[in-house]
């Protein structure tokens, strides 16, 4: 490395401000990253146009510098880790010159690498890069020499992730089809199916360092080992509600995310690899704030990744963070574009596996990250940030961001960096993987954007049509000004996936109230009727008075379409002229809406997909409660009929419908309940059978004050099971049949695959429901 008058540090710039020019230069020979503790020698290769004798003082970036010297080299033993700043000083008859350079520093690193789950790996072997497609259902297989696509493979409903076996192979967790596909690493040929239970939602997938895969199941809490030989679920545990993203450390040790979170803190599961049980909760703390500009109050949520350090000693963990204690109902301030939802990475010690709360970034401006991957050498971390179309690059000894790449495609969700420096990024919405060379990033030479490489069409067909295509990106992008003005939000924030994030808000800046976020699977747009709990919107281009007066952003439509639908007050009349036509983001998103056609299937069913008995019995329960009045099939709601009902769940914090009156609520769809906890237009049910027997006992909500606890426990168990599936028209065999990864829960006695809902708080409807179901049925096996 040759530098010529380098003057850096507020010393060193002193001496050479006052220097006269001089023709003295200093060559450096290159020194590697070096690990604690280890002696590091720096020399100077070549010395040029010195005028007498030369003397040269070193600083090695911590500590005084050294005593003038003739010696050209200098050796030095570092004790802490980082991006040290060295200098050396060479002064002769006529002046001084100086040369510095960046001397990286890192923790010892583990002999076996961590690993992490992701949507895109390198197969290093074989210079390949895997990729999943979930719109196409299938995944790609890209040459990562010629940054060219080999192939694309059908492989199953909604691949999420994927993973390489020992063996070479490629195994894919399938979401919506409850299987893992484990593929011909050359030519792509399907090998086996391993079946996964019933509605089960495998999501993550990720081999040991002896040869297992663990997969989590988003829909039933679970994580399930299966022997990379025979390709059998060999063991479950039962973590708890959305077991998403999962980690393995160099000893084995796994870890899972819970994606949504409870109100109050996030969670990271560490589970045990010799028992197979969860040997501790990992709880990512309620930031306390205060709330400004860049940054806030907040809980955890979406935790979307735990990715751990080449040396083993932390994790980055990738979230939002809801800030739901502002509000005129909480602390009295309305929420803003600022304080509503934040990027945040937290960082935590795997040692203690606790979180370094003082170590959380919030990332300003941006939104929901969703990944990370960190440099060989554990200095550098990539943050992939899916909403901002951005990857933040950070120093990991002191968490600051040195830079950033943008505009990297639409709605990215995975990266993967090979040993070249190749860091491959999976764009899913703009179809592509889009590859960069972080050789300079990585050398800790430069930390600005490099351009891509290549961006590689990743399928063959688009499977979406072009209106829903749009809307689906506009749906993602907070980096488009006119969605977000910091950057923060887009649809995705409050509904990733379709999802509810199971928050309660305070509207009451938008003239509304508290208000539980609603899932937006299944409600086909306006196909069921009006949107939100008050109806206040009667198309999706409605949406555009939220985007210009919460999200900040400038708006899709032009301004005169705009204030052409004010009201006499300046407010936007959602129901004076059409919106639709206004804007082609708009309809789009509209479409997207309307795509959204089905409620994910209930994993609280049969094995084989039929209702339960008890499912059936609580249906003949739930026609004799006179629940058909508001929620008739098919979807078991009369919100297309306009009524709002007031069933006595209206309070002072429930506020107002478009600043006016709140004069009733809208019936909302029974389909999916499983999966959107808690309960009621505010949040304050935590289960099902908390409705009937603590907030409506009075009969406010059908006949169900007479209910017996097992007649309850039917009700509930037939709320669990209603989806887009089509009721049988037999019952199913009390006993059904098994299927491989059935999993069976002997503390309720229910006798069938546990099925543990997504919500929070379905987790406690089974302390009710499961005694009372367990009864019943021994009273059948006496009879």
């Amino acid at each position: 490395m040759k530098f010529h008058a380098v003057a850096a540090g507020v010393v060193l710039a002193g001496l050479l401000a006052s220097s006269p020019a001089f023709a003295l230069t200093i060559t450096m020979e290159p020194a590697k990253p070096v690990p604690i503790g280890q002696a590091q020698t720096f020399r100077i290769a070549k010395v040029e146009g010195a005028v007498g004798n030369v003397l040269f003082r070193w600083n090695f970036g911590e500590g005084a510098p050294t005593t003038p010297l003739p010696d050209r080299s200098a050796t030095h033993t570092y004790q802490t880790a980082g991006h040290k700043t060295v200098f050396v000083i060479g002064e002769d008859d006529a002046g001084m010159t100086s040369a510095s350079f960046t001397q990286v520093v890192h923790y010892p690193l583990t002999s076996i690498p961590p690993r992490n789950s992701s949507s895109i790996f390198v197969d290093a072997a074989h210079h390949r890069v895997w990729n999943v497609n979930p719109d196409s259902d299938s995944v790609s297989v890209i040459d990562g020499g010629t940054l060219k696509r080999m192939r694309e493979i059908p492989v199953g409903d909604e691949p999420h992730s994927l993973a390489q076996a020992p063996d070479g192979t490629i195994w894919v967790a399938n979401q919506m089809s409850d299987e893992v596909v484990v593929l011909d690493p050359n030519g792509g040929a399907i090998q086996t199916r391993i079946a996964l239970p019933y509605a089960s939602q495998p999501m993550s997938i990720v081999f040991s360092p002896k040869g297992v895969a663990y997969v989590s199941l988003f829909a039933t809490g679970q994580l399930v080992e299966i022997d990379g030989t025979s390709r059998k679920v060999q063991r479950t545990v039962t973590l708890g509600p959305t077991p998403a993203a999962i980690s393995v450390a160099s000893n084995g040790r796994i870890y899972v995310t819970r994606f949504i979170s409870p109100v109050d803190h996030g969670e990271v599961w560490a589970v045990s690899p010799d028992t197979f049980t969860v040997a501790k909760t990992i709880q990512l703390a309620e930031d306390p704030g205060p709330d400004g500009e860049s940054a806030g109050r907040g809980v955890p949520n979406f935790v979307s990744s735990f990715v751990i350090s080449p040396d083993g000693t932390q994790a980055w963990v990738t979230s939002k963070k809801d800030d739901v204690e502002r509000g005129p109902n909480r602390d009295g301030q309305p929420s803003d574009a600022d304080n509503f939802v934040r990027a945040i990475v937290s960082v935590v010690d795997l040692k203690t596996e606790t979180e370094i709360l003082e170590k959380r970034m919030d990332v300003d401006n941006r939104s929901n990250p969703v990944s990370v991957v960190f440099s060989p050498l554990g200095d550098n971390a990539y943050v992939l940030i899916m909403p901002s179309n951005w990857i933040g690059i950070y120093d990991t000894y002191i968490n600051i961001q040195l830079g950033g790449i943008k505009d990297i495609g639409n709605a990215p969700d995975g990266l993967a960096l090979a040993p070249d420096g190749k860091l491959f990024v999976n764009a899913f919405l703009s179809r592509e993987v889009i590859a960069y060379d972080l050789s300079e990033s990585l050398a800790s030479h430069d930390q600005g954007a490099p351009p891509p490489l290549a961006r590689i069409r990743t399928i063959d067909q688009e499977p979406l049509s072009a209106d829903v295509l749009l809307g689906k990106k506009v749906f993602f992008n907070a980096a488009d000004s006119r969605m977000s003005g910091a950057g923060y939000m887009s649809c995705v924030s409050c509904h990733f996936g379709g999802l509810s994030d199971g928050r309660v808000w305070d509207f009451t800046s938008r003239g509304e109230g508290l208000r539980n976020t609603k899932s937006l699977l299944g409600i086909r747009g306006i196909g069921e009727g009006r949107v939100h709990w008050s109806a206040n919107f009667n198309e999706i281009q409605d949406f555009e008075r939220d985007i210009r007066d919460s999200f900040a952003g400038s708006g899709f439509m032009p301004e005169a379409e705009f204030n052409s639908r004010k009201d006499a007050d300046g407010e936007y009349d959602p129901f004076g002229a059409p919106a639709a036509g206004a804007s082609k983001e708009l309809d789009g998103l509209a479409a997207f809406f309307t795509s959204l056609n089905k409620v994910p299937r209930s994993p609280f069913r049969n094995p084989d997909g039929s209702f339960t008995t008890d499912a059936l019995e609580g249906r003949q329960v739930f026609e004799r409660a006179g629940c058909l009045e508001c929620h008739s099939p098919p979807d078991f709601t009369d919100s297309a009929a306009g009524r709002l009902h007031d069933v006595g769940t209206i309070l002072p914090t429930s506020g107002s419908r478009l600043h006016g009156p709140l004069t009733g609520i809208d019936t909302p769809t029974l389909k999916g309940l499983w999966q959107t906890a808690p309960y009621l237009h505010d949040g304050r049910a935590a289960t099902l059978l908390e409705i009937f027997t603590k907030y409506l006992t009075q009969d406010q909500m059908g006949m169900t004050s007479s209910l017996t606890q097992i007649e309850l426990a039917q009700l509930v168990e037939y709320l669990q099971e209603l989806d887009d599936v089509p009721e049988p028209a037999s019952p199913p065999d009390e006993t059904p049949k098994e299927v491989q990864g059935a999993f069976r829960c002997g503390a309720c006695e229910l006798g069938r695959a546990t099925r543990a809902p997504l919500g929070a708080g379905g987790w406690a409807i089974w302390l009710f429901v499961g005694p009372a179901l367990a009864v019943l049925r021994r009273r059948r096996s006496r009879n």
